[in-house]
C-alpha cells in the first residue's frame, strides 16, 4: 500500500472504510454541511477536477474535520454522467479514498446512495459511477475526500426508446444490445418485448451499470413470471447477467419488465435476446 514519499493511511482505516462508511451507503439523508467548495462539470466531453489534500472532509482517521466539496453539473441532453476517481499525484497520500452521492439541484434530496471511491483496487467498481441524467436539469455530486483526488466526468447521450407500460413496449432486434437510461429520482418502469417464431430457449442478456438495485420480469407464453431483483455488487455490476431457460419455450411475444427498487437507482444499463 505505501508508496515512496507518500503518506499511508493510518491502521484503523482497514476496518473504518468498512464500518463508518458503507454502513451508510445506501442511507438517504440530507447533507451535513450546508456551506461547502463548489465545483463544476462541463455538461458535455470531459472534465478533469483535482481536490487537494487540504479540501479533505476526512482526517486520518476518518473523522469529519472539513467541509464537503460540491460539483455542479447541468445536462444539455438525456444521458449518463460517468464519474471515475483516481490518485492524485499532488497528494501526499498512496491513493485516493472517500465517498460521494448525487444530490438533486437543491442539494437536499439525495438522488443515489452513498458510494465509497477506493482507488487502492484496480476494479472499476471501486472507482466509478454512473448517473442516469435529464435534459435541462441542474444535479450536484458531493464528494467527502479522505485526501487529495483526481476526478474525471464525461457525459454520453442516450436515447432510450422503452415503453413506460406494456402496452408501449420497445420491440428488441435480435442479437442487438439495446441501452436503456435510469435518470436520477425516477422509479419509472421500462418494457420491452419481443417475438420468438418457433420453440426455443429462452434466451435474455441484461449488463447494469446501476447505482442501486432493479427488478426484472420475464414473461410469456411458456414462462410464468420469471422474475429476480439485481443487486449492484462487483459481481453483478457492469457484467452481463444471463437469463437462460433449461429447455424450448413456446413461439409467441415476451415482455421483459425493468423496475429501480428505488428513487436512488439511477444509471443505464444494455438489454438483448438472442
Amino acid at each position: 500500500m505505501k508508496a515512496t514519499g507518500k503518506r499511508v493511511w493510518r491502521r484503523v482505516v482497514s476496518f473504518a472504510l468498512a464500518a463508518v462508511l458503507m454502513a451508510t451507503a445506501f442511507a438517504v439523508t440530507v447533507p451535513e454541511e450546508v456551506q461547502a467548495a463548489e465545483k463544476k462539470f462541463k455538461s458535455t466531453g470531459k472534465t478533469t477536477l483535482t481536490i487537494t489534500d487540504s479540501e479533505r472532509y476526512y482526517d486520518d482517521y476518518l473523522k469529519p474535520v472539513g467541509k464537503v466539496t460540491w460539483i455542479k453539473y447541468t445536462a444539455t441532453k438525456n444521458g449518463f454522467l460517468k464519474v471515475t476517481a483516481a490518485n492524485s499525484a499532488k497528494s501526499d497520500y498512496s491513493y485516493a479514498l472517500g465517498e460521494w452521492r448525487l444530490y438533486n439541484k437543491t442539494k437536499k434530496k439525495a438522488l443515489s446512495p452513498n458510494y465509497v471511491y477506493n482507488a487502492k483496487y484496480s476494479s472499476a467498481f471501486y472507482t466509478t459511477d454512473y448517473f442516469g441524467v435529464k435534459k435541462g436539469t441542474t444535479y450536484y455530486l458531493q464528494v467527502k475526500p479522505a485526501c487529495g483526488v483526481k476526478l474525471t466526468a464525461s457525459f454520453t447521450a442516450v436515447n432510450d426508446k422503452s415503453g413506460s407500460k406494456q402496452g408501449s413496449a420497445l420491440n428488441l432486434q435480435r442479437n442487438k444490445k439495446t441501452s436503456g437510461l435510469i435518470t436520477a429520482g425516477s422509479k419509472a418502469a421500462h418494457w420491452y418485448k419481443y417475438t420468438l417464431t418457433s420453440e426455443k430457449p429462452l434466451k435474455v442478456s441484461f449488463t447494469p451499470y446501476l447505482t442501486n438495485d432493479v427488478e426484472i420480469t420475464i414473461f410469456g407464453p411458456g414462462v410464468e413470471d420469471m422474475k429476480k431483483v439485481v443487486s449492484m455488487t462487483s459481481k453483478t455490476w457492469a457484467r452481463e447477467i444471463s437469463y437462460i431457460t433449461d429447455g424450448n419455450v413456446r413461439a409467441g411475444t415476451y415482455h421483459i419488465a425493468i423496475r429501480p427498487v428505488s428513487t436512488t437507482c439511477t444509471g443505464y444499463y444494455k438489454i438483448k435476446w438472442n
